[in-house]
């Protein structure tokens, strides 16, 4: 389980490499465009050529950016769920307790079935309603939960925070990709801001 910093400069290295891909083919692409003795249409295949090659590039940089987060979240559930129990009627009871949490709609259930779980020592169910609380984006459910375990407080702080930034800073949502809509604006290559830092989620 590595800590948040080398996987923040680990994601930073990949965003770098898929940035410069990017950058690089948009110069590439200035060149074809003002090439004069090129016509129109074969101006526009070369274009449409060089973004998909950048594209399946900077794809294969993104699901390794996905591939590192979802190792580093797995090794943190199995911090969090250690010790609940790998017997047939533990597994029963997770699994009811995640069906159950999943039904939850609002934040003030979810804070009023975590007290309950705690005060019953009831940890699938305060476990279930933890990751339930990741889903929707709780911050005082998950507040609530690394106060009553303080011992898996780290782990869950990380989990919380390593999956809302897979969730909401995707390679798209950066502007890293090539918008095939508009080959001939320059500006779409421009970049489009610092990588986030894991530490800087909502949930931090």
């Amino acid at each position: 389980m590595a800590t948040i910093t080398v996987i923040e400069n680990r994601i930073d290295e990949i965003r770098n490499k898929a940035t410069q891909i990017r950058n690089t083919t948009a110069q590439t692409i200035r060149e074809v465009r003002a090439d004069a003795r090129t016509t129109a249409d074969a101006k526009n295949d070369a274009v449409a050529e060089l973004s998909a090659r950048a594209n399946t590039a900077i794809q294969a940089a993104h699901d390794e950016e996905l591939a590192l987060l979802d190792t580093e979240i797995t090794s943190r559930e199995w911090a969090l769920f250690r010790g609940l129990g790998t017997t047939s009627a533990d597994i029963i009871a997770q699994r009811d307790a995640e069906d159950r949490a999943r039904r939850i709609d609002t934040e003030r259930e979810a804070r009023e079935i975590l007290d309950t779980a705690v005060a019953s020592a009831d940890h699938s169910m305060a476990l279930a309603v933890f990751r339930a609380a990741i889903r929707q984006g709780w911050g005082n459910v998950i507040t609530a939960f690394t106060k009553r375990y303080p011992d898996k407080a780290t782990a869950a702080d990380e989990l919380a925070n390593l999956t809302h930034f897979r969730d909401n800073n995707d390679f798209e949502r950066m502007g890293i990709y090539f918008p095939f809509s508009a080959p001939n604006d320059a500006s779409s290559f421009a970049d489009r801001g610092e990588t986030s830092s894991i530490g800087s989620t909502p949930f931090a």
